[in-house]
């Protein structure tokens, strides 16, 4: 990795379709985003996810209810992206943005539900609540869902 670790975004871990392959995702210095995969042998070499047009401040990964890998990262410049895999081991989508609104991002968690449908959820700055969004189907748009208020003080 030219430059190396990002130091201020974790390295993140997710499983790859069908729960095979441990997938290891990390973003360098420069804010290009790597992955590698864990082999019978050790750890693959790096793979290039490119840079995804501006720093990013964090990372998520799932896999879809097709086995499909998918990385979720939010630019600084509050730009939710994504990038997914096509099939085990297959070809990465190019970086797209997901759209949401217009509130602020502090954080992002992504997680798959027992409906096949992925759910962001996105964390507002200080205590203004949480933004869910849910996929509309495998590989589909996100739709708003209800916020989360604040957490009670």
């Amino acid at each position: 990795m030219k430059g190396g670790f990002n130091q201020f975004i974790a390295p993140v871990l997710a499983y790859g379709g069908g729960g095979e392959d441990l997938n290891l995702f990390a973003v360098a210095a420069d804010n290009t985003v790597w992955h590698s995969v864990a082999t019978k042998d050790g750890w693959s070499e790096w793979l290039s996810l490119e840079d995804p047009g501006a720093p990013v401040t964090g990372l998520s990964a799932v896999v879809d209810s097709v086995g499909q890998l998918n990385l979720f990262a939010v630019r600084e410049d509050n730009v939710l992206i994504m990038r997914r895999q096509e099939g085990q081991a297959g070809a990465w989508w190019p970086w797209t943005d997901v759209p949401h609104s217009n509130d602020l991002i502090a954080s992002h968690a992504v997680i798959l539900d027992a409906d096949g449908g992925l759910n962001l959820f996105l964390a507002r700055p200080g205590n203004q609540g949480i933004d869910t969004f849910r996929q509309e189907g495998p590989g589909g748009a996100f739709a708003r869902g209800p916020s989360l208020p604040g957490l009670p003080l």
